[in-house]
């Protein structure tokens, strides 16, 4: 019975000559846009609501994997978008999987266009859905340098499951708030610095002291990440401070044992500071086309092994040498 009410409802109001837009076939139907104003402002809201989800109830699937949206809804899916490319940045994805998933998903969302332009240092997203006036928005992007492989495979699989189902805008913030809740445990972080630092060392020809030893500093400069990187101005300031620490530490635990060689241990720690996930990324960045966001990496990543360099020749020139 309710249902014969609402198409009997539906056709009295829709009959009216001149006042509603009728949308074309397989279209999403917007009582409260296509209608007059004066007739519009006789209507309450809730039956607007109720007329429209009953009209549109059926079309949806009929549309190519899209997703209706009002212009307040498609502003905050827009800012859920950039959250996304954010993250996606900050966890160490290059320019082109950043831009590349952000269209994917949001020609998943029915957008008719999508512009997004992606450096390492800002965002910029414009997108047009259907019947709805073009929408930009940007965000500054200020650690854009980090490298979290594991929130970005499961940044990864979240655009695969929105691109093959796309869940409603609610939900997509939800798992995509879910991911970003995460931390990666702190003891595996220092386990993998210390195992890293050590195997390096006596990789190069130390002994088994000097892989000791260069697990101890790599303690040092996990700790340095997590509580000294925080009121650093910028990577760069990090990475000479981190360095000039680590070789100061380093010499003067070889001026207490002799038979420890400072040279291979540096070399363990210097591997924990070596920008090479960067450098990889800028010049894959320039092979696929995107020249300004690679070659902004390439300065970033020769910057901060120039100032690395730096920060160890201040602390071997202060100790007065390796020997």
């Amino acid at each position: 019975m309710q249902r014969d009410g609402l198409q009997t409802l539906f056709r009295i109001v829709t009959r009216r000559k001149g006042l509603v837009k009728t949308p074309g076939k397989g279209k999403a139907f917007d009582l409260a846009q296509a209608a007059k104003p004066d007739f519009r402002a006789g209507i309450p809201t809730t039956l607007v609501s109720i007329l429209q989800n009953h009209y549109n109830r059926g079309k949806k699937t009929k549309l190519k994997r899209g997703y209706f949206m009002g212009e307040a809804e498609v502003s905050r899916f827009l800012c859920i978008l950039i959250k996304m490319g954010e993250a996606l940045q900050n966890s160490g994805a290059e320019v082109f999987r950043v831009e590349d998933t952000l269209n994917r998903i949001a020609a998943a969302y029915g957008a008719q266009e999508v512009n997004v332009f992606v450096i390492t240092s800002s965002i910029v997203v414009t997108l047009t859905m259907p019947q709805l006036p073009p929408q930009t928005q940007t965000r500054r992007l200020r650690h854009a340098s980090g490298n979290d492989l594991l929130m970005l495979e499961e940044l990864n699989a979240l655009s695969r499951r929105i691109c093959a189902a796309p869940p409603s805008v609610e939900e997509f913030q939800r798992q995509l708030d879910a991911i970003l809740a995460k931390r990666a445990d702190p003891r595996l972080r220092l386990a993998g610095s210390v195992l890293a630092a050590s195997s390096f060392a006596v990789f190069f020809g130390g002994s088994l002291w000097d892989g000791l030893l260069a697990g101890v500093i790599a303690v040092l400069v996990f700790w340095m990440e997590r509580c000294l990187a925080p009121f650093c101005m910028n990577g760069v300031e990090f990475q000479f401070i981190a360095s000039f620490c680590c070789g100061i530490s380093t010499l003067l635990f070889c001026r207490i044992g002799p038979q420890l060689h400072a040279d291979k241990i540096l070399i363990g720690i210097i591997m924990l500071l070596i920008p090479g996930i960067m450098l990889t990324n800028s010049i894959r960045d320039i092979l696929l086309g995107d020249i300004i966001s690679g070659s902004l990496r390439l300065v970033e990543a020769i910057l901060m092994a120039a100032v690395l360099a730096l920060g160890m020749m201040a602390a071997i020139w202060l100790m007065g040498g390796i020997a």
